[in-house]
């Protein structure tokens, strides 16, 4: 009776160690194939043509320069908003600082 349970832990054994080389082998990862590069450009760019507005400001700014973002000389820049309410309110007393 020993021989037959050696016997079938044996065959046992190598079904299980097949199966595990053939799912080794047939899973194995593959080497990843890259697209060849593309080929790079090195000519003189192509810009578009444009209008190029040269400003001695920002736009926006206090003397309105610049023009830009929407905003030309004739146009007042906006309001800031006050949050709805347009009456002063109470002074508000500022530290002061380490000077005392």
């Amino acid at each position: 009776m020993k021989s037959q349970n050696d016997l079938i832990f044996t065959i046992v054994a190598i079904i299980i160690a097949i199966g595990a080389l053939a799912g080794t082998y047939f899973t194995k990862p593959e080497p990843q194939t890259f697209s060849p590069p593309e080929q790079v450009v090195v000519s003189d760019p192509q810009y578009p043509a444009g209008s190029v507005t040269y400003a001695p400001s920002l736009p926006g700014s206090g003397n309105q320069g610049g023009g830009g973002g929407g905003m030309t000389a004739s146009t007042p820049p906006p309001p800031p908003s006050g949050g709805g309410n347009s009456a002063p309110g109470p002074e508000v007393p500022r530290a002061q600082g380490l000077r005392g």
